[in-house]
């Protein structure tokens, strides 16, 4: 008997048989699908590592990328933007000429 086999009956999860398996169409799609999460902001070990990178690093980014970005899509093609970030496109953006 193979592993996973006996795990599933351990489990009470029997597999499907060979006759049930031919009897399935290929091109079916489950009837309802699995509900996901959102994805986290990033993995960590600890809730207490994961709030701190989230309250010591995510926010103030945040933070500097909006500011920037206000700036930028007023017209100061000029204004720095965090470490590894990109600018908003320029999309209806007037540009003062100099």
């Amino acid at each position: 008997m193979v592993a996973t086999q006996k795990l599933r009956e351990v489990e009470g999860r029997p597999a499907m048989g060979r006759a049930a398996l031919m009897r399935t169409n290929p091109l079916s799609k489950p009837e309802s699908e699995k509900k996901s999460t959102p994805m986290p902001h990033c993995h960590a070990s600890s809730k207490e590592s994961r709030d701190s990178f989230i309250n010591d690093v995510l926010k103030p980014f945040w933070k500097a990328y909006k500011e920037a970005s206000a700036q930028f899509l007023s017209g100061v093609l000029t204004v720095e933007f965090p470490f590894g970030s990109i600018p908003p496109p320029l999309v209806n953006v007037r540009v003062k000429r100099l």
